[in-house]
């Protein structure tokens, strides 16, 4: 992307180019994977507390909010570091959030397949990346590097939407003890209300044998 290097690399006078030194390069690169891991670190948290389907909104208004700053971003590379940071954050929140939530809602004979689906649909997303850097690779301008990531916006979105589309997490439901909230979910979930209060109970047995005494 020569575009992107020039807003946000050094000029070389020697070749008459702009380049991105090995260092700016790999703080550009890395700093994504380290927010990806700070990030499901500290959302993981809070979906204990606020609940699965809050929690993953944050994290995708947090993913938001990187992309604006990255996007927003002119010949100031560290605007784009601080940007990619926030980016990865968000990221690693969704990276353990989402596979969370489908495991706690998802009837068990379909939980692996789910989960795995989760993992395909990454790495197609990530395909998908590939493929609107490749669309734009003509531009001579900041679309460029800008579309691509201003799409990134359209599957937060979508993100967004569905969480209005799922119910909450039967077992976050029972460690809050909100049961009147929690029999409404759950068959919708699952599709077995005759086998609801069985589910509950074996929810009930494993959280106090994981939870510590006391709480």
């Amino acid at each position: 992307m020569d575009n992107f290097k020039m807003n946000f690399g050094s000029y070389k006078h020697s070749t008459g180019e702009y380049y991105l030194s090995n260092v700016r390069m790999g703080l550009l690169v890395a700093m994504f994977s380290i927010g990806c891991a700070i990030g499901g670190l500290i959302f993981a948290q809070l979906a204990d507390r606020i609940g699965r389907r809050l929690a993953i909104v944050i994290v995708v208004l947090v993913y938001m909010i990187g992309a604006i700053i990255q996007i927003s971003s002119s010949h100031k590379w560290y605007q784009y570091f601080v940007g990619k940071i926030i980016y990865g954050l968000g990221a690693g929140g969704c990276s353990v959030l989402c596979p969370m939530l489908l495991s706690e809602i998802a009837p068990k004979d379909l939980r692996g397949g789910l989960i795995s689906l989760y993992q395909l649909n990454m790495t197609f997303g990530i395909f998908l990346g590939y493929c609107s850097v490749y669309g734009t690779r003509k531009y001579d301008n900041t679309a460029q590097w800008r579309v691509p990531l201003g799409l990134c916006f359209l599957w937060a979105l979508i993100i967004i939407i569905g969480m209005l589309l799922v119910p909450e997490s039967p077992r976050y439901l029972i460690e809050r003890e909100n049961m009147r909230k929690h029999v409404l979910p759950l068959p919708r979930s699952t599709r077995f209300r005759q086998k609801i209060h069985g589910y509950m109970e074996r929810q009930k047995q494993l959280l106090l044998v994981y939870l510590p005494k006391g709480s």
